[in-house]
């Protein structure tokens, strides 16, 4: 579909497109890990939907697997700081573990990056990261998650999780956001 036939409102993402993807990248997990599962890193808020529903595929495939929550803070608006921000920090020692971070979309790649870099400095035994969704065009450091649910167009999205100033997070589907024109302009 073409960008510009993109209007805010119109659905980009279905949940059942959510959760086949979701699948898929599940039994890619299972097949990466196979003496071990690795704790989901889920990055808050915006990835808490995406990393409950992804835990749910993993354990639907027979594995146990344990989540916990890190909150970082990149967005002033509708635009990237260009910094990040650790609001809450880890409520358990992530040395000598697997992790898997999940995050809902991968837009500048600082903040997976921040992360990465921040769970291996802390002694992970291995970081790994899933991006529900990812802006390609936009990537402003060399970082690439590992697994990528869907690739998008550089256009602003909310839904599953994802908001537009605290709004929107609650809809079942990924949506084109009210500040999708703003995308233009940049």
């Amino acid at each position: 579909m073409e960008r510009e036939a993109k209007k805010p409102g119109d659905i980009l993402k279905h949940q059942h497109e959510i959760f086949s993807r979701l699948a898929v990248v599940a039994s890619e997990v299972i097949n990466d890990y196979p003496n071990g599962d690795p704790t989901l890193l889920g990055i808050w808020e915006g990835a808490e939907p995406v990393t409950k529903d992804f835990q749910k595929a993993l354990q639907a495939r027979g594995r146990q697997i344990e989540y916990r929550a890190i909150t970082f803070k990149s967005y002033s608006g509708t635009t990237s700081s260009g910094t990040i921000d650790m609001v809450n920090g880890l409520d358990f020692n992530p040395q000598g573990q697997d992790l898997l971070l999940v995050d809902d979309i991968i837009d500048t790649g600082r903040t997976l990056q921040f992360a990465d870099k921040f769970l291996r400095e802390k002694g992970a035994a291995s970081v790994r990261s899933f991006a529900l969704l990812s802006k390609p065009t936009r990537r402003e450091v060399a970082y690439e998650p590992d697994y990528v649910g869907f690739v998008i167009p550089d256009i602003w999205v909310e839904g599953y999780g994802m908001d537009s100033d605290g709004y929107g997070r609650e809809n079942p589907h990924i949506i084109v956001g009210p500040y999708a024109s703003l995308n233009n302009e940049r």
